[in-house]
């Protein structure tokens, strides 16, 4: 069944929704590569956690996709690329550096997402389609996972 949308395009909210899932993606790498590198295990449960919230927003993201499209969402290889090597020397970091380093990186990407939800929840055609509440309710979760993160590096 493809859902009709009045405001929006179904083709423009598909993008929208891949390139959400392209961001979760990126953060859900970024929390697994962080809990090779933690020695805390406070931490690596908490970022694991995250990495797992993350493969969840993915899921619920790519079946908006196939609901609105009919089809399934674009693989991460044909959304993200370019993001490829970057990701490689993230990884690099993240597995190399402090503790403090790493929480700083996984804030850096979580606050990077949050912009971009923040930006496609002002979308006024956005606004009274029922993924917006998806998108919400993860923009909500994405924003606590900052003031955690936050929390943390204060407290160090």
């Amino acid at each position: 069944m493809v859902v009709k949308v009045n405001m929006i395009g179904n083709e423009e909210l598909t993008g929208i929704l891949e390139h959400l899932i392209e961001v979760c993606h990126q953060s859900q790498m970024s929390y697994l590569d962080a809990v090779k590198g933690m020695r805390s295990l406070m931490y690596r449960a908490a970022c694991a956690q995250h990495a797992l919230q993350r493969e969840s927003f993915v899921a619920h993201l790519r079946q908006q996709v196939h609901c609105v499209s009919g089809k399934p969402a674009l693989t991460y290889g044909a959304l993200s690329k370019r993001h490829c090597q970057h990701n490689m020397t993230i990884r690099a970091f993240l597995q190399s550096s402090s503790e403090e380093a790493i929480l700083k990186e996984c804030l850096l990407r979580e606050e990077a997402a949050r912009v971009v939800y923040e930006e496609i929840l002002e979308m006024m055609d956005l606004q009274h389609h029922p993924v917006y509440d998806i998108i919400e309710q993860q923009y909500e979760k994405i924003v606590m996972a900052c003031s955690e993160i936050t929390d943390w590096l204060l407290s160090n």
